[in-house]
């Protein structure tokens, strides 16, 4: 099992409202789908170098 660190972020309150009907709509949970943005913004990063 790969180790984990824990991110603790403050964002709007609406911005979290809109993200997690996003995530119902997608049927993801709002972790994963946090997951998957940042591991494609780190692709992204390393491909640009």
């Amino acid at each position: 099992m790969e180790k984990e660190k824990r991110l603790t972020f403050t964002i709007p309150e609406e911005l979290h409202t809109k993200f997690k009907i996003f995530a119902a709509q997608e049927k993801a949970t709002m972790k994963d789908l946090i997951i998957g943005f940042i591991k494609e913004a780190v692709k992204e990063e390393s491909n640009k170098k």
